[in-house]
């Protein structure tokens, strides 16, 4: 509430005849600052968020996790190039595989926080005693977890490969 205000009254202090010069211009970007913070709007760069992304992983300990099965969001040329050559170590993976009906790209990519929208996702079972680094999913969606393997998963662990729906996709019409 108190931020609101303040909003207020810079717009309204900006209104005036210094609303032209430098000290209008000032208020008019503060203001326009403090507006995106109050709601919560402020956009960050996905350069941003991968740079601390991968100052992130480089700072987590791997761990030998027990066998489990997780879902990696991709481009359908990178999927067809790991099921040829494995997931390479260091590529994101869910923290397991939901239940229900899966998620359209779009989704996938708020809740993941990818940098790309993609369009395929591949089911993957790490094998017991792999090492992973367990992580937020930075961009994403509060408290989602993600993986990254430090060794190559082989290509007989992809158990399935999908392609994803996307929100213009509409059923076909029989």
């Amino acid at each position: 509430m108190r931020i609101r205000i303040m909003v207020l009254l810079m717009i309204f202090i900006a209104t005036g005849s210094e609303a032209r010069g430098l000290a209008g211009a000032v208020a008019r970007a503060a203001a326009e600052r403090a507006a995106e913070r109050a709601s919560g709007k402020v956009a960050r760069s996905s350069e941003s968020v991968m740079a601390r992304d991968l100052r992130r992983d480089a700072a987590t300990t791997a761990k030998p996790t027990e066998s489990r099965t997780v879902q990696r969001f991709t481009t359908h040329d990178r999927a067809t190039h790991e099921l040829e050559s494995g997931v390479p170590a260091g590529a994101h993976m869910t923290s397991g595989v939901p239940r229900g009906r899966g998620v359209t790209a779009e989704r996938a990519r708020t809740r993941y926080g990818l940098p790309a929208t993609p369009d395929t996702v591949m089911t993957i079972r790490i094998p017991a005693g792999t090492p992973v680094k367990k992580n937020k999913a930075l961009g994403g969606e509060p408290g989602r977890g993600e993986i990254t393997a430090t060794e190559t998963i082989p290509p007989q662990q992809i158990l399935k490969v999908r392609e994803l729906k996307h929100r213009t996709d509409k059923p076909e019409s029989h």
